[in-house]
């Protein structure tokens, strides 16, 4: 996957050691020193090297800085939401294997934190070694997201890594917002799965990717079909009264993901689309049915 660059890497540099200078520390970042990291907003750089202050500092050689282009007319805006969303998470805990990176620095458009060795959910999907558990922590936190009716603007398979231990952690805390209109937060997780190239827009729809996109389905429908947050439809036992609600969310998804991605699709190609996922779903179900609630 390609960095999303903006801005040359050395103005960007150059903009982040100009805020450095402000906080006093005796620290140049040298583009020798720094991978980008893929981010559709910001720029994350990963530091490596550091000077031996800072790594004594914080105790640890490598950081990860997310800077908030100051250009951006509601970047400061979004520091604030992250760093408040930070704060949330960190007082209120609810599984010690899902996590937030840890915030080691913060200073106006810069947050830095402690590198995480590991890989994100969507490279372990490609991979094909996306393991059960990690599917089942995602799913405990979604469902404990809303039912503090929040939600997860940016809800992809991307905005989560795995270090080598099966712990999660969530990462771009500034797209969580205060919103009880979760469905649509679930559908984007859901088309998260079956939307990498080649996927659903191609007319594919890869067995592996669909088993743990159901899977994950499965936990969250599990988690929360006695609180009341669901219609009844939404944690059916009837194969079709289930399948066509979550098909339902589904196709809105896609189409608002299709929209952002450009695609020129025609209502017959999304109808097409609807098809294969409705035979796909039910097809599943068949062969391994949900456990009785």
């Amino acid at each position: 996957m390609d960095v999303i660059i903006r801005k040359n890497r050395n103005e960007i540099i150059e903009e982040i050691n100009s805020l450095m200078e402000k906080m006093n520390w005796n620290l140049q970042i040298k583009i020798e020193n720094v991978e980008f990291q893929k981010s559709k907003k910001n720029y994350v750089l990963k530091i490596f090297n550091l000077p031996r202050n800072l790594e004594e500092k914080f105790h640890v050689k490598d950081i990860i800085i997310k800077y908030f282009d100051r250009s951006i007319p509601d970047s400061e805006s979004r520091w604030r939401n992250e760093l408040r969303w930070y704060s949330y998470f960190l007082k209120n805990p609810f599984d010690s294997k899902i996590k937030t990176a840890q915030l080691l620095y913060s200073h106006p458009f810069l947050l830095f934190f402690r590198y995480i060795p590991g890989k994100n959910l969507q490279n372990l999907l490609i991979e094909q070694n996306l393991n059960n558990y990690l599917i089942e922590s995602l799913s405990k936190w979604f469902s404990y997201l809303h039912q503090q009716k929040l939600i997860f603007k940016d809800a992809r398979l991307i905005n989560f890594l795995s270090d080598n231990h099966n712990n999660l952690y969530i990462i771009d805390l500034e797209e969580i917002s205060l919103n009880s209109e979760f469905l649509s937060d679930l559908g984007e997780i859901l088309c998260s799965f079956i939307t990498l190239t080649p996927g659903i827009f191609e007319g594919y729809i890869n067995p592996y990717a669909f088993s743990k996109m159901i899977l994950f389905l499965q936990y969250y429908t599990n988690l929360n079909s006695n609180k009341k947050i669901l219609p009844k439809e939404a944690v059916s036992s009837k194969i079709y009264e289930f399948s066509s609600f979550w098909i339902n969310i589904f196709m809105l998804s896609l189409k608002k993901i299709a929209t952002r991605r450009n695609l020129k699709l025609n209502q017959e190609y999304f109808t097409k689309i609807e098809s294969l996922l409705t035979s796909c779903l039910i097809e599943y179900m068949r062969k391994n049915p949900f456990p009785k609630r």
